[in-house]
């Protein structure tokens, strides 16, 4: 079940778990920051590994005629022509497609994601059209770039991003953050791992919490990796519907 937990609780919990304080006690304000601080780089560090993404959100952004060539692209992340708000900005994007608002049907076609690689193949770039076939996304910080292509010159039709939802960052001490199952501890733990350098830790917690924080991180990646590969396709000819989908959970073909 999900929880919700303010990061001075999680701050308080890692440093009980290292045996820094007693239970009642509560944490001096620069063990509190340091432990803070490194709690923002955990959580940070966890956008970069695939497993940890807690889903895949789609959400529906608005196109701008003319909009979207390599001289004016769209940005995305908090702020940006995309805004993503207290997300950072994604760091892949899982799929695209461009929503058309056609009666009686609304349809989405999806769009082709170019590596760096094809986007530099495409010899004009600023071809214009009322039908994208291409998208094309940059990295850059702290907002993302995004180039479509052709480039849209309607603004009738949208664009619909399928995009990682990261483990959500503490932004103080007491805001409450929802946080999906398994979620709490595998923080806590990894968060006392990564504490171990600052304080005077007893030998025996030293020893043992590497392994108990990569079980407690080893399982909400399992959780992850469960529904992501729940239709992960195989030849069709080696499952019984001939629809080509492996089911992780039962070991077979769908």
């Amino acid at each position: 079940m999900a929880t919700s937990v303010a990061a001075l609780d999680l701050i308080t919990r890692a440093l009980l778990t290292l045996n820094v304080i007693a239970p009642g006690e509560t944490p001096d304000a620069a063990s509190t920051k340091l432990v803070f601080d490194t709690l923002t780089e955990l959580v940070d560090q966890w956008t970069l590994q695939a497993l940890t993404v807690t889903l895949v959100t789609r959400t529906v952004y608005a196109l701008t005629a003319g909009k979207g060539g390599p001289g004016n692209p769209y940005t995305i992340g908090p702020g940006g022509d995309f805004d993503t708000a207290t997300q950072p900005r994604p760091d892949v994007i899982q799929h695209a497609a461009l929503l058309l608002q056609q009666v009686p049907y609304v349809v989405e076609l999806p769009l082709a994601i170019l590596t760096d690689a094809q986007y530099a193949a495409q010899p004009i770039k600023t071809i214009s059209s009322a039908y994208p076939s291409t998208l094309y996304y940059q990295r850059s910080v702290p907002l993302g770039q995004m180039q479509l292509w052709n480039v849209p010159n309607t603004s009738s039709n949208a664009l619909v991003l399928y995009l990682p939802l990261y483990t959500t960052t503490f932004p103080d001490y007491t805001t409450q953050v929802v946080l999906p199952p398994g979620y709490l501890t595998a923080l806590r733990l990894c968060l006392a791992d990564a504490c171990t350098q600052f304080f005077s830790v007893p030998p025996a917690i030293a020893q043992t919490l590497p392994a108990q924080a990569w079980d407690a991180l080893n399982w909400v990646k399992t959780a992850n990796a469960s529904a992501m590969m729940a239709d992960l396709a195989i030849d069709p000819a080696f499952t019984p519907s001939r629809h080509g989908t492996y089911v992780i959970q039962t070991d077979e073909g769908a």
